[in-house]
């Protein structure tokens, strides 16, 4: 997906948000060592499908390294996860 990264910070490591007009996707638990990261915290950039906005990470309490994301809806300047239907039009995915 095509849209605006932003690195929100330290949160489940290191937290990117990637949003456009329709769509909001929060990518948790990427690397927070800064080694990796292309954005630094509070910066924004705007990326392209493909681009690589960070690396998964053990952080928290997992036991290995893995991606939390979430795919949220905008509609009516109102946020919401999208449904399994809205996730499968976004193919291919924005992950």
């Amino acid at each position: 997906m095509d849209g605006i990264a932003e690195n929100i910070g330290f949160y489940a490591g290191y937290t990117v948000v990637l949003s456009n007009s329709k769509y909001k996707v929060l990518y948790f638990h990427l690397d927070p060592t800064g080694t990796n990261n292309i954005l630094e915290k509070g910066e924004k950039r705007t990326v392209k499908m493909g681009d690589v906005i960070g690396l998964a990470d053990n952080t928290g309490f997992s036991t290995g390294s893995h991606l939390h994301y979430e795919i949220h809806k905008i509609e009516n300047g109102k946020e919401r996860y999208a449904t399994k239907a809205e996730m499968n039009a976004l193919w291919p995915p924005p992950f």
